[in-house]
């Protein structure tokens, strides 16, 4: 929906330029500073230039013991243990069916963008910086349709709404990113036209002065291209802008349907086809109205130049926080307060080895003239060597003496002690749980209880987490309603199951009927977040549990405990051992042969029952004619028990063929439903590849305009 009044496009980008400069020195710059400060401590590089230097000049030691380090990993380490476990539940409109094509969405996205691995980084941005950043948007580079991006944004680049008091996006007004771009990145993300706009007015020296172009000069006579970022002569050029992308709420008109039935309000996608508003509007029994609310608009500038502003085709942010802890707007990550014993530790040891060298080293008293063997420089230089003799001179009234050091002050070396406790005691992270108890000393139950304490401090950054995590998966929600529109084939595996291949997932796929069994793009769903061990550890567990009930007397399957052994070749072990038990898929060969083999043992059972019925009708023609002869009764009573006999074999062997043929008919059911499935399948993406064509043979589809280029 577009904007009835019509701006000029400079006032918006110097608007742009000044909300950026407004966020930038009320708190971001000064966090900025203090956010390198912390990644300083991280690496080791704890010491300012003025203190190294002085320090070098009264030739005393700088030591750095970096607790930090190891601290900080302990925790990176703990998450990286614990992956997500994200399930979506359907509410009001929703389905199992279609919560569970959901779940395979999410699992199909965040494997495609590597986002375990995108996860590490962010938890670490946020435990070292104290803030770290998601941009979640529809990404068309390597699919027409739009596929789900998830890009680890750099915390000192994004600037957040300086009023806002809540760690939700939702709650706040705008949102900054910003980033250095070249004229030639210029050109390529937003047209020939604007590159050309910004060298005018760079030319024409109608630029911001701060902060917003860096210019190359180019120098002659031997002198080095220097950067500037002022326009001192005329031999400047542009070597790079500052690129504003602003995320702001602004009150308008916004259509939306309306669920009569459940009263649900869902605004109304801005890059919808009126034929794909109608159809759904025919299909679900909704209506469309138009109310006003705050909608997302996307404004992109450099420098004097508007670059885009459009409505943003998402409902929400495209950012995503992590904040390890937060109050009151106040976002704070472990290292910030692990600074001040960090620095009390490298002052206390470097002290102590100070206080070691003057000991080792100290001067000496000596009456002029009074060696022999050597001169005043010479002692100097040498009066500190192992094995050193002096010769003193005849007459010399006061022998050498050597000057007696300073004592170890009391209490220097419990110091440093106190500093390394107060980095575990404020992280939380004990010696359990950086692994430095030793196993001799201590009982496993007690390493483990003390563990288990210590990890009391970290459920605050994990749940922390949790949070991001649940903001994540509604992100994907959104934009998976929004823009997955079409039908899809994604491909999703189990991550705990080495054995589960890549399955193919239909979504929006029509049936013969024209409807939309499992249409993503409708109902309403709710989010539960929960954590599952690593696909190594949790084959660690689950296989002591299984061997476990195999001792109690489970039959577990052979083939179960192979999975979850760490063998290298445990896939082909496991398959190998599944089909010789019986377990594996029977090949259309290895089915034939089945039902040939069932159908020769019913044979043999039918002859068997054939021979046993000419049997039976012999001993009842002797019964007969024994029953004639009143004195032979001890016959009859012979062949009356051997005809009982064969009758009931007889009844026994039509049991078995009856069994037989049940069998046979199952069998031969399994199949047909496998062949209908596999008919159904093939089907099924014969009509969505149909489609995609179609599709891709009427338009070409293209982020919103420069809004959503980044």
């Amino acid at each position: 929906m577009a904007d009835n009044k019509v701006s000029d496009p400079q006032k918006l980008a110097n608007a742009n330029y000044q909300a950026y400069i407004r966020l930038r020195d009320h708190g971001h710059s000064e966090w900025v500073e203090q956010a390198q400060r912390q990644t300083d401590f991280y690496l080791g590089n704890q010491w300012s230039a003025s203190d190294l230097k002085t320090l070098e000049e009264e030739g005393r030691p700088a030591l750095t013991m970096n607790a930090i380090l190891s601290t900080v990993n302990t925790l990176i380490g703990e998450m990286v243990q614990n992956q997500a476990d994200v399930h979506y539940k359907p509410l009001r409109g929703g389905t199992e069916e279609t919560a569970h094509y959901l779940n395979a969405i999410y699992q199909h996205v965040t494997d495609l963008n590597g986002y375990r691995y995108t996860e590490q980084m962010l938890f670490a941005d946020g435990i070292i910086e104290d803030r770290g950043f998601l941009d979640v948007r529809i990404d068309f580079d390597s699919n027409v349709l739009g596929e789900i991006s998830i890009r680890l944004e750099d915390g000192t680049q994004v600037l957040i709404d300086n009023q806002a008091r809540d760690r939700d996006p939702d709650t706040w007004s705008e949102v900054i990113v910003t980033r250095w771009l070249t004229l030639d990145e210029v050109e390529v993300q937003y047209g020939p036209e604007k590159r050309e706009a910004l060298e005018l007015s760079a030319a024409a020296r109608y630029t911001h002065p701060d902060d917003s172009i860096e210019f190359v000069h180019d120098r002659r006579f031997g002198d080095e291209t220097g950067y500037s970022v002022q326009y001192d002569d005329d031999t400047r050029t542009v070597n790079r802008v500052r690129v504003i992308e602003r995320q702001w709420r602004k009150l308008t008109k916004v259509r939306c349907f309306v669920d009569p039935v459940t009263g649900d309000i869902r605004e109304v996608p801005s890059h919808w086809e009126p034929e794909r508003i109608q159809a759904v509007m025919q299909q679900y029994g909704f209506y469309e109205t138009e109310i006003t609310k705050r909608r997302v608009r996307i404004t992109v500038s450099a420098d004097t130049v508007l670059l885009a502003d459009d409505w943003s085709p998402y409902r929400s942010f495209s950012i995503i926080p992590f904040f390890p802890y937060f109050r009151r707007g106040k976002p704070v990550g472990a290292v910030r307060n692990l600074m001040s014993p960090q620095e009390l530790l490298n002052k206390t040891t470097s002290q102590e080895l100070h206080i070691v060298n003057s000991t080792a080293n100290s001067g000496w008293i000596l009456e002029e003239n009074s060696l022999s063997n050597m001169t005043e420089d010479e002692l100097v230089e040498n009066g500190s060597k192992t094995g050193l003799v002096l010769v003193v001179r005849r007459g010399a009234t006061i022998p050498p003496q050597k000057i007696q050091p300073n004592n170890m002050p009391v209490g220097i070396d419990r110091i440093s002690m106190k500093a390394s406790g107060s980095i575990r005691e404020i992280s939380g992270v004990n010696a359990a749980m950086a692994g430095a108890v030793l196993a001799h000393e201590v009982s496993g139950v007690a390493i483990r209880e003390q563990t288990q304490r210590g990890q009391v401090q970290a459920i605050v950054p994990d749940e922390a987490l949790k949070w991001t995590r649940h903001k994540l998966a509604l992100k994907i929600l959104e934009l998976v309603q929004d823009f997955y529109t079409e039908g899809r084939i994604i491909y999703v595996a189990d991550p705990l199951d080495p054995m589960d291949k890549n399955k193919e997932v239909y979504i929006n796929a029509m049936d013969e009927q024209g409807n939309v069994p499992n249409d993503v793009t409708v109902g309403r769903y709710d989010v539960a977040i929960g954590t599952i061990p690593s696909r190594d550890t949790m084959n660690e567990i689950e296989f002591a549990q299984l061997m476990q009930l195999r001792e109690v007397g489970v039959q577990v399957p052979d083939h179960i405990i192979i999975q979850k052994s760490n063998l290298t070749n445990r896939e082909q072990l496991a398959k190998f051992v599944m089909d010789l038990q019986g377990f594996g898929e029977i090949t259309p060969e290895q089915q034939q042969q089945l039902e040939e083999q069932q159908e020769l043992q019913m044979r043999a059972t039918l002859a068997e029952i054939a021979g046993l019925e000419a049997k039976a009708s012999e001993l009842q023609t002797r019964a007969a004619a024994n029953q004639a002869k009143a004195e032979s009764m001890q016959g009859y009573n012979q062949a009356a028990i051997e005809l009982a006999k064969i009758e009931s074999d007889i009844e026994k062997k039509r049991e078995e063929l009856m069994l037989r043929a049940r069998l046979a008919q199952l069998s031969y059911g399994g199949q047909m439903v496998q062949n209908s499935k596999n008919n159904a399948t093939k089907m099924a993406m014969a009509m969505l590849q149909a489609q995609t064509k179609e599709t891709e043979s009427k338009s070409q589809p293209t982020p919103k305009k420069e809004a959503t280029k980044r």
